[in-house]
């Protein structure tokens, strides 16, 4: 299921392709709560593949705004977590 990974002034929190060679990758939990100012390189969410957890970073500077998933849920790589409104440059 991938989805648009921009729209003004956002962009997609997506799952990353995790080298699990078509294993179910299983969404674990949010770090942050929705909203939340996050910076890059802040871990946001925890995902799990093959018996192995990986946290997942921000890529961005902004608030996240919406999360789209739920802890238990199976993602693909690519798939849109959340949305994180950027932050603008002043």
């Amino acid at each position: 299921m991938n989805q648009d990974t921009f729209r003004d002034g956002f962009a997609a929190v997506a799952a990353p392709d995790l080298g699990g060679e078509g294993q179910p990758i299983r969404f674990i939990t949010w770090l942050v709560p929705a909203p939340a100012r996050v910076i890059p390189g802040e871990r946001i969410a925890e995902l799990l593949v093959q018996g192995t957890l990986f946290q997942l970073d921000a890529d961005a500077e902004g608030v996240l705004e919406e999360q789209l998933v739920q802890p238990g849920q199976t993602v693909v790589p690519g798939e849109t977590l959340g949305w994180l409104r950027l932050a603008k440059d002043e």
